[in-house]
């Protein structure tokens, strides 16, 4: 992936918990697809938060 891309945190309805989109271009290069599920880790690194999401199940 040549471009790097942004995308926005938004609330998510009933919870503290917010949504980030994943771009189609991603989607489309790593297939991902509604239902496959993904281990979230986080770490601060100098001041960023890098948020780094790892594919544990593929749906299919």
């Amino acid at each position: 992936m040549a471009k790097s891309q942004t995308v926005r945190a938004r609330k998510h309805p009933g919870s503290n918990s917010l949504d980030i989109t994943v771009p189609s271009r991603i989607c489309t290069n790593y297939d991902i697809q509604p239902g496959d599920i993904f281990e979230v880790e986080a770490v601060l690194d100098r001041s960023e938060v890098k948020v780094t999401y790892k594919r544990v199940y593929r749906k299919r």
